[in-house]
């Protein structure tokens, strides 16, 4: 090719990359700034009422049972201790500053990450972690429930930053792999299961080599076993969560396993909330915008072991639930699986998507984009329209705390499609007869007397 000639097709090339990545910014930013703009949709349950008043009660105490027994998550607890003792200084929910905050340390977290492995566009390989992990998960509670956000979007993290760092040998620096393992396992039990099948076979594969990392991962190795032991020991070990009896999954592993297969294959091939054939063809995009699965194109097999215990991972906590629960459980779980499978092509490509100048990668990452957003967009515009009434009931709600009076009625907001799904079931309790998310929101508004009910004035009620 002529000199002048090969010149035109760079600019051509570094010009249609440019509009590539602004149009992809575009897209992500549109995104991000809906999802953001529902922050204020998230809500309490029973389980923040309590902890809540455990923190303001007695202090940090409780904390340190809740992590050698029902909770072992060294993340998870602090960041609950500090946003409650936020609640409690600032005499307010703080759902939005929570929740946006979170948000915003996923991606520096995944930022850093890709800083470290070298990537070329960092900043929008983890916008785009984020917004596409954001429209597969619907509804997305482990993102918009402020109790489980504290721990699962931490996980989320930690599992991105090692997607990041596995997919470059730039990436396999001992202390930055050793930090994002531990923030995963010590977040959330699921992130920690992940983290044990990788980290301990993965120490065989540097044992020779580099002992750094050998050490790194020997680390993360006990992280993790300390999370699934003592889960395995307590809250696993009390079988007092059997949601269903009757399935006969309970308590019995090989019957928990075979039930586990067609449900993990249905969560492979669907995206949730969506029409079955939403499924393969986002499936087929993001293999496109996620390019480089051929053995030959990693100089390690580090890659492919974390993309392998990403997959088994999200396996075995179906696996868990049906043996813990009797069934499959819950919301938040399936969104940390959706987000896994994501992730585990995230970590077998050869560069970030949309950021290396190819059409096939660009076109690929702008068509999922605009495909998933097309389709969530009547929940998006749904939860759009009942934004006024959930901080209007938020509101009414967390006035009861500056009454005098011994009852109170707590009012459930409207359900989201995108944010928020569950509600308190109606009721009139009092300390007598009240179960344990209601006891707790009677702890925290020191009332008697509590009347849960279902905002009538909600529309699509």
């Amino acid at each position: 090719m002529p000199p002048a000639e090969n010149s035109q097709t760079r600019g051509k090339t570094s010009r249609n990359s440019s509009v590539g990545t602004a149009l992809t910014w575009g897209l992500i930013l549109i995104t991000l700034g809906l999802f953001a703009w529902l922050l204020p949709e998230g809500r309490w349950q029973g389980d923040e009422y309590g902890y809540a008043a455990m923190i303001r009660d007695h202090g940090t105490a409780g904390v340190i049972s809740r992590l050698t027994s029902w909770s072992p998550r060294p993340v998870g607890e602090l960041l609950n201790i500090l946003y409650f003792r936020l609640v409690i200084l600032r005499n307010s929910p703080l759902i939005a500053a929570c929740l946006g905050g979170l948000w915003i340390g996923a991606l520096a977290v995944i930022f850093l990450a890709g800083r470290i492995a070298g990537e070329k566009r960092p900043l929008l390989l983890a916008a785009l972690l984020l917004t596409l992990s954001l429209l597969l998960c619907a509804p997305a509670e482990m993102f918009w429930w402020p109790q489980a956000a504290l721990s699962y979007v931490p996980a989320w993290a930690g599992l991105a930053a090692m997607s990041v760092l596995a997919a470059r040998p730039a990436g396999h620096k001992p202390l930055p792999v050793m930090a994002a393992l531990l923030l995963a396992a010590w977040s959330q039990e699921g992130g920690a299961i992940t983290v044990f099948l990788f980290a301990a076979p993965a120490c065989l594969l540097f044992l020779r080599t580099d002992r750094k990392m050998t050490a790194a991962l020997a680390a993360a190795t006990l992280g993790a076993t300390y999370v699934l032991l003592t889960n395995a020991t307590h809250r696993m070990g009390s079988k007092g969560e059997i949601f269903d009896p009757a399935s006969g999954l309970a308590g019995h592993w090989l019957a928990s396993a075979r039930a586990s297969v067609p449900t993990f294959l249905h969560e492979l091939l669907t995206v949730q909330d969506l029409a079955p054939l939403a499924g393969p063809v986002t499936a087929f995009l993001l293999l496109a915008a996620f390019p480089g699965l051929r053995l030959r194109t990693h100089r390690t097999a580090l890659a492919w072991m974390w993309a392998a215990a990403l997959m088994l991972g999200a396996w075995s906590t179906i696996i868990l639930t049906n043996y813990e629960f009797g069934q499959v459980c819950c919301v938040r779980h399936g969104n940390l699986r959706q987000t896994q499978m994501l992730l585990a092509l995230a970590a077998l490509r050869a560069t970030a998507p949309a950021a290396a100048g190819s059409l096939r990668r660009t076109a690929a990452t702008l068509a999922v984009l605009s495909l998933l957003l097309t389709l969530r967009w009547p929940a998006i515009r749904h939860d759009i329209a009942i934004r006024n009434r959930v901080i209007s009931d938020l509101t009414q709600t967390w006035s009861a705390l500056h009454d005098n009076s011994t009852a109170m009625t707590l009012l459930s907001a409207p359900p989201g499609k995108i944010t928020f799904t569950s509600s308190l079931p109606e009721g009139h309790f009092t300390r007598s007869n009240a179960p344990w998310w209601a006891k707790g929101a009677l702890d925290w508004f020191r009332k008697d007397q509590i009347e849960f009910r279902n905002d009538p004035g909600a529309p699509d009620r």
